[in-house]
């Protein structure tokens, strides 16, 4: 299922990483590791802007489903004809193939500009979408998320690949900021 992290997912040794998507050694997924939590930098972000986040759900497929619910209301201005059953069954069939989970730490990417790090906090690479295709994610860091921060790097990735398909993107800055929205406000008739 969609980042197990665990067992799932292709295990591969130490490769060489493609050239990353994103700027010339962009396409990448940040954490940000304070003081021993670590968050996806868009939800540390979020909360360096004074906002609060939802509260999470208890697991990952719960946590994709209602905020992946709630970003494709926040994408769209019509009302999303699909269900968190077939939402998830999408981002199963999109992402899992995609991922490579590897023993290794990954090198860091330019496709951000950074907000200041508070004292303790400092940046990883959690996860490269390189030219090659596959995502490939630092399986340590992976299983140091809670399930909210699991499933905001996941929808992080499917924003961040539309934006550089369709928009050209080469930062995940306003990737970002659509997916700290969706963490933070309610979703329409209190889906959330």
């Amino acid at each position: 299922c969609a980042g197990s992290g665990g067992s799932g997912g292709s295990q591969t040794p130490a490769p060489v990483i493609p050239k990353a998507n994103g700027t010339s050694n962009g396409g990448g997924g940040k954490g940000v590791l304070c003081n021993g939590r670590l968050q996806v930098l868009d939800l540390y972000e979020t909360e360096l802007h004074g906002k609060t986040l939802l509260p999470a759900k208890s697991g990952l497929q719960a946590n994709l489903g209602a905020f992946g619910l709630a970003l494709l209301e926040h994408l769209r201005t019509d009302r999303v004809q699909i269900s968190e059953t077939e939402l998830l069954a999408f981002i199963k069939k999109d992402f899992d193939p995609k991922v490579k989970y590897l023993d290794n730490s990954l090198p860091v990417t330019d496709d951000a500009s950074l907000p200041p790090m508070r004292a303790g906090c400092s940046v990883v690479q959690v996860a490269i979408w390189a030219k090659d295709g596959f995502i490939y994610i630092d399986r340590s860091l992976w299983n140091q998320f809670d399930a909210q921060n699991q499933a905001a790097l996941i929808l992080h990735e499917e924003v961040y690949a539309i934006a550089r398909g369709n928009n050209g993107a080469t930062t995940s800055d306003e990737a970002r900021t659509i997916i700290g929205d969706v963490f933070t406000n309610p979703a329409p008739e209190g889906r959330m």
